[in-house]
């Protein structure tokens, strides 16, 4: 998710560094951008209307990219992912399971949502039965943006996937990096956080010159060290696999990220 204002000054890095790692990219925008480009959803500007932002963006990918990808993530244009932990995560998972993966909140949705803030992955299942749902069924506007996504999805029978590692850390997170490595975290998140708001590395809410440098660090620098085995991948300790000199050995996920 971006916006036109953010083009140039976030969704661009985006484009310029994890972006490339993804099967398919695409930019929801309040406007369209044919130079950059963007999809023009016809959304009204402003955080009331990410809900509306959100579902829109998701009809979207369902009418004219279901077929393409086993997995859609949408994520806002201040994260970073790192992709090839990504394809390992939902390697082992089912895309034809309705369940949507994140971080979990466990407030305001019975079973808990998805925080928007790290971003979630929706199942081609998922998405069948988001992009396929009765109009009328769920809230398209106004709200919390990952509180009615989630209310919506758990209406047509979506349940949110545990991404934890084997330690109980999470795998997406809500916040910039120093609050998770410190845990200074605020005391609402406390109560929101399904499973004890522990202290683990994390990487939203970025400015450019960080969205570079942990491109360089985890991309760059690491490779040219000439063997890896069963080394932990960074910032997802459990998410093991092998390298040798230039190559990253991963199984294929197709995955469409989507902003």
């Amino acid at each position: 998710m971006t916006s036109g204002d953010n083009l140039q000054t976030k969704a661009r890095h985006v484009r310029a560094t994890w972006g490339r790692r993804c099967d398919k990219l695409l930019f929801a925008s309040d406007s369209r951008d044919d130079n950059f480009p963007t999809i023009d959803i016809n959304v009204p500007t402003g955080r009331e209307h990410l809900t509306a932002k959100t579902m829109k963006a998701f009809d979207y990918v369902f009418e004219y990219h279901y077929d393409d990808a086993d997995w859609f993530m949408k994520v806002d244009d201040d994260t970073y992912v790192i992709v090839d932990n990504l394809r390992y995560f939902l390697s082992s998972r089912n895309s034809s399971e309705p369940v949507y993966f994140g971080h979990i909140f466990k407030k305001f949705v019975r079973h808990g949502y998805n925080s928007g803030g790290g971003g979630y992955v929706l199942s081609r299942e998922a998405l069948g039965r988001l992009g396929s749902r009765d109009m009328y069924s769920c809230v398209e506007d106004q709200g919390a943006e990952d509180v009615e996504v989630g209310r919506c999805l758990h209406s047509l029978g979506v349940y949110t996937g545990d991404t934890r590692d084997a330690l109980g850390r999470s795998r997406f997170h809500c916040f910039e990096s120093i609050r998770h490595i410190i845990g200074a975290y605020p005391r609402w998140y406390y109560k929101y956080d399904a499973f004890g708001a522990r202290k683990v590395c994390r990487i939203h809410i970025l400015s450019a010159l960080i969205f570079i440098r942990y491109d360089i660090v985890i991309f760059n620098i690491r490779r040219r060290t000439y063997l890896y085995k069963h080394e932990p991948c960074m910032f997802a300790p459990t998410c093991t696999y092998t390298h040798t000199r230039n190559e990253h050995k991963l199984p294929h996920v197709n995955t469409l990220i989507r902003i």
